[in-house]
Order: structure tokens, then sequence, then C-alpha cells
């Protein structure tokens, strides 16, 4: 295949480089610690925890919610905040059209490389600015139909299907600069699950043969009388993939891959050419076999978060 297999470590997002967000922070009532709250009230935490909570007692009252597990339970970040969630499973929903897109912008440095997961958009633009280069990156991207279509009868009647990504790995690293992403979708609602901004890290070159396929976390349940039903859950994305190695990269390849452990990254397989080499979340294991004396072969197993 010879395409560079990557992976982006996602630069946190937190209340110091998120400049604006049109998205709002979510509908819950912010909490009050001389409320008392019921069995099952939600509240909003703000800054610096950007947090929903729910209440486990009766009369909760005075009980921070980060510090009281026995009142509180932690339910997810608030809206605006899903999309830099990188435990996974969490989906930002906001209005976006056409007019008056998602916007939010993000400072860093040196940055080259941003993805976008899990989107619902029918086109999003991605710029970077600085005060010393001024706009120098503006990329937009279209998503059209990429159903499969056979016939006339397809044309009219098959379901519309739309790619879900975006990655752009071709980021000029200029020091202390803004990242605007704007977002829009004909239907004037978009979604994302995952925004990740890093620097990419190109670890060897993906081989034909790689594997994609998902963990699904659904279970059968039978009752009594022997009947069966299924309980649909949520499902991770998963890829098992080979990477050849040129001789010279094998050492640092190992010492990228042992760094990585337990972090979750963007892996990308083969960007622009097959999505489902694209996951988001952490490696389970990975082999070199140095065989050849101008190669060596790696394989990694790849399991998403989400």
């Amino acid at each position: 295949m010879s395409i560079p297999f990557s992976v982006i470590r996602p630069a946190e997002i937190t209340d110091a480089n998120l400049v604006s967000t049109t998205v709002l922070e979510d509908d819950e009532p912010v909490y009050s610690a001389i409320t008392p709250y019921g069995i099952g009230d939600r509240v909003l935490l703000g800054a610096p925890q950007h947090a929903i909570y729910e209440s486990l007692s009766a009369g909760n009252e005075g009980n921070f919610p980060p510090s009281s597990p026995a009142h509180w339970i932690y339910v997810g970040p608030t809206n605006a905040w899903k999309a830099f969630d990188l435990s996974g499973g969490t989906v930002l929903e906001a209005p976006g059209s056409d007019l008056e897109p998602l916007e939010f912008v993000v400072t860093g440095s040196r940055f080259n490389s941003i993805g976008l997961i899990g989107l619902q958009a029918s086109w999003v633009r991605i710029q970077a600015s600085s005060m010393v280069e001024g706009v120098y990156y503006d990329e937009t991207t279209e998503f059209l139909d990429n159903a499969l279509l056979a016939d006339w009868f397809d044309y009219f009647f098959t379901e519309i299907s739309k790619s879900t990504e975006v990655i752009a790995l071709d980021i000029p690293p200029v020091m202390n600069s803004e990242y605007t992403i704007q977002i829009a979708d004909a239907s004037g609602t978009v979604k994302l699950s995952t925004f990740v901004i890093g620097l990419v890290v190109k670890m060897g070159f993906t081989e034909f043969g790689a594997q994609v396929g998902i963990i699904d976390y659904s279970r059968k349940n039978v009752d009594q009388f022997g009947r069966a039903s299924l309980e649909q859950r949520a499902f991770s994305d998963r890829m098992s993939v080979s990477m050849e190695l040129p001789k010279g990269i094998v050492d640092s390849v190992r010492r990228k891959f042992a760094a990585l452990r337990a972090k979750p990254c963007l892996w990308i397989g083969a960007n622009g050419q097959y999505e489902s080499l694209t996951v988001f979340g952490f490696y389970r294991d990975f082999n070199i076999d140095i065989s050849y004396p101008a190669f060596s072969i790696c394989s990694a197993e790849i399991e998403g978060l989400s």
C-alpha cells in the first residue's frame, strides 16, 4: 500500500487554550451549594470541570459533586466540551448551518495536524493563523454522498452515506497560532464525537492485509421462559495493521510505541483512502519482526474508545 501509518497524540483542550465556541455549555441548571437536590436531579459545573453530575440522594445539599461520590455520580462532560473529552463515547450536538456554522477557536504552537472524528456535517473548514504570518492555512472539506449505487433505483432510494471524518496532516507548524474550526450541516444540526489537535508522528508504511472491525457490547437476554431479546449497546472500532519499517527507524518506532502505551491517540492507517483505518483509541499490542536486512515488519492491534 505504501501509505504512511501515522499517529496524533492529542493536546489537551482547557479553558486556557479554548478561545471561543458557539456551542452552549448545556441545559442543566448550574450547581448551587444552598439548593437541596433530589434523587436523579442533574446539575452543571462550569469552569474548570465543565461537567454534568446526577444526585444519588434526597435532600442533597452542600455536597460538592466532584468530592462527594456518595451523593453524586459523574454523568459526563457538558455539551460544549464533549468533543474535547478523550475518554470517548461522547458526541457534541449543536446548531450549525451554512449561514451560521458551529465554530470554535483554540490556540497552540507548532501543531501540524487536526482530526475531527464522528462527524455529521455537510462541510468543515479549518483555518490556522498567527499575528506574524496572518492566515497561513485555510482548507474546506465538503462531504458528498459516497453510497454504493448499482442502478437508478439505488440512485433514488438508497440512503445517503457520507464521510464522518476530516484529517489534516499538512498544517505548517507555526508558533503562537490560532486554529479556527467551522462545521455546518444541511439539516442545521451538526455532530462531532472527537476533536484532536497535535503533532503527527509517522510510524512506518501500511501494508495491504490490514483488518478492521468492531467490538460489539450488545447482549442477548433470555427470560425464564427461554425467550430471547437483543439489547443494542455501544461498540468500539478495532484495527489490525502491519507496517513496513525501514531499518533505520526500527528502534525509534519501538520507543514511540512504548511512550504511547495507555494513551488515547488518533491512529491513521491510510489517510484519504480508507476511513475505516482511522481509529481514536489505544494500542493493545505491537510486535516488530526483524527478519530482513533492509526493513522490518511491525504489527499492531488498535482498539477504539468509541
